[in-house]
């Protein structure tokens, strides 16, 4: 019996990723103005960390190769100017510049006010710019941790982490959108 009841949260936790809204979910859409391609990721959880999130974006009109990647950290919080995403890819390092110096704040969450109190949650967001074959080689290494500079500090995720609501998993599927344009 024990082991039946895991298996239906495993098979309810599996299927949480292809609602709209859930982390990691990913959407195609046709732009009704221009006819072009859109697949969008929605940010996902960084490894076992709640406080990043990466998503992903890509449009058939963008340059081949770009690929647009979005990163929330929980809070108002501001991120550090220039170089302020990292990857460690298996030892070897990346640093990424933000799009630009504009960053969105969004609560996700209300507040719930009855027997259990959840109070509202803000987060942080900036766009970068990268390419596809820079994401399959972080979707395709053994180990990749991710850093985020903020201007009182920095986060940090383990990226290689997969489960149905992680960045990886998400960005794996999100490929296999793509990949069919």
């Amino acid at each position: 019996m024990k082991y039946w009841i895991i298996a239906l949260v495993i098979a309810a936790l599996s299927s949480c990723s292809s609602m709209p809204g859930m982390p990691g979910f990913i959407d195609v859409k046709e732009s009704k103005f221009d006819g072009s391609k859109i697949v969008s990721m929605e940010p996902a959880f960084v490894g076992y960390s709640d406080q990043i999130k990466m998503g992903l974006y890509w449009q058939s009109t963008l340059p081949e190769e770009v690929i647009l990647l979005t990163v929330w950290v929980r809070g108002a919080e501001l991120f550090s100017s220039g170089k302020s995403l990292h990857f460690n890819v298996d030892g070897e390092f990346y640093s990424l510049d933000a799009n630009d110096d504009s960053f969105n704040v969004k609560t996700t969450n209300g507040g719930v006010y009855n027997s259990v109190m959840i109070p509202p949650s803000n987060w942080s967001g900036i766009t970068y710019r990268t390419s596809k074959n820079f994401i399959k080689k972080i979707n395709s290494a053994k180990k990749v941790i991710v850093k985020v500079d903020l201007r009182a500090g920095y986060l940090e995720g383990e990226h290689t982490v997969s489960n149905p609501t992680s960045s990886k998993t998400g960005f794996v599927n999100f490929f296999k959108k793509i990949d069919s344009y």
